[in-house]
């Protein structure tokens, strides 16, 4: 075979089937064994490697002919100029006049190296390491397929993975809302004829326990409904249809479920919308955002202050850092001045308590699911739900929900919507 791969003819003949081998190649295994396998039968070698950097930008041997398995598990060197000499305890120390190696490159890079030992060490060195170099550039375009071509069953093995998990997520959702929703509905029912004497006239004391049953039953209920629309706006099923609303009509209806709450703790609503003012919106949805807004503005203002709820009509745009403007300045105006040329009009309503206010570190991660502050601090009880249900509900509706940074007291929630 040595006097064979002397032949020219014949060796490009066998670096053209090289060529067909690793273009077909299955895997990265595949690459690496048909690239020594070739090298052997191209150069007529005793040996041969085939190694590629890890992690630890070490050379390690990932393919090997002729070498001690032993030697193969222990090798592990950096690409630089003592590597030669140290692969002279791997190849023997007749390699030295017989010895080959040639680098595989992949986009600029080497990434590893490919070495055989001759069985002729006076054959002509420079057509041999030209086979061995054309040998290794098909090798290593070869290995840059296989690579990915592993990257990529990896991540999709991932996708279908994810998929199968979320399936049973939901599916494990599904059962348990409605198992916890049939119980949760009785329970509520029979509260509702206790308090009103359907068994009975009750003592002050028990109708006290009732009423405050059926709060915690609605509560319970409540957080039901946040984990199914969670759900929901995960999965991309819930589609809004947006149409003109009244803002000022929303938000009195927002006010009015929130009313008795606030007066149990003390706190007063103020209501600073104008009459007339619209925005495009999903109408019950902008009142279940504004309505959980203002609950969480309640429950965390200190008693005997107050909790406002007021809209404007604004614009914005690429420029001046988004700020609101009144929409009865022009776009020239704003040119001017340094803003956007075009400005796009929307409606921006704010939220804004005194309590105890939240941190800039968690501006932003309040609004993802299941996030809750740390113990003792604003936001630090329920599921974390209502929140990233509000961001996602104001997205489905092409608006915008954040809380307002510049606010040097308690907590400021700026909710942006389009005109109509």
């Amino acid at each position: 075979m040595a006097e064979e791969a002397k032949d020219p003819a014949s060796a490009l003949t066998r670096l053209t089937e090289a060529s067909h081998a690793l273009t077909y190649a299955a895997s990265l295994d595949d690459v690496l064994d048909i690239t020594v396998e070739c090298a052997m039968d191209l150069l007529g070698a005793r040996r041969a490697v085939l190694m590629l950097e890890d992690d630890d930008a070490l050379l390690r041997i990932r393919a090997a002919r002729g070498v001690p398995e032993t030697l193969v598990g222990k090798f592990g060197e950096p690409l630089d100029e003592t590597l030669v000499a140290r692969l002279e305890s791997l190849l023997g120390p007749e390699s030295w006049g017989g010895f080959l190696g040639v680098p595989l490159v992949v986009r600029g890079a080497v990434i590893g190296l490919l070495a055989v030992l001759r069985e002729d060490a006076a054959s002509t060195m420079e057509r041999d390491e030209w086979l061995l170099s054309a040998l290794a550039d098909q090798a290593a375009v070869a290995l840059a397929s296989a690579s990915g071509d592993d990257v990529v069953a990896d991540l999709e093995a991932e996708v279908r993975e994810l998929r199968r998990a979320t399936l049973r997520r939901e599916d494990a959702l599904r059962m348990i809302t409605h198992d916890l929703r049939s119980p949760l509905s009785a329970l509520h029912g029979y509260l509702h004829l206790l308090d009103t004497d359907m068994y009975g006239p009750l003592t002050e004391a028990q109708r006290s326990a009732v009423q405050r049953l059926q709060t915690v039953s609605r509560h319970l209920e409540g957080l039901v409904a946040d984990v199914v629309e969670v759900s929901q706006l995960a999965s991309g099923t819930l589609v809004l249809e947006c149409e003109p609303v009244d803002v000022a009509d929303v938000a009195a209806d927002a006010v009015a479920m929130v009313e008795l709450a606030a007066k149990d703790h003390g706190v007063r609503v103020v209501v600073d919308v104008p009459a007339g003012l619209r925005a495009r919106a999903e109408p019950d949805r902008l009142r279940q955002v504004l309505v959980h807004l203002l609950e969480n503005a309640v429950r965390y203002a200190p008693e005997g202050t107050e909790v406002s709820i007021m809209a404007r009509a604004g614009a914005t745009g690429a420029g001046a850092e988004g700020e609101p403007r009144e929409t009865g300045e022009t776009s020239a105006e704003a040119s001017a001045e340094g803003g956007p040329v075009t400005a796009k009009e929307c409606v921006v309503i704010r939220v804004v308590d005194r309590g105890p206010g939240i941190p800039a570190s968690e501006r932003e991660a309040i609004f993802q699911p299941y996030h809750r502050l740390a113990p003792g601090t604003r936001g630090s009880g329920g599921l974390g739900l209502g929140l990233a249900i509000g961001r996602a509900l104001v997205d489905l509706m092409d608006g915008t929900l954040a809380v307002d940074p510049e606010v040097e007291r308690g907590a400021a929630f700026e909710l942006r919507l389009p005109c109509p």
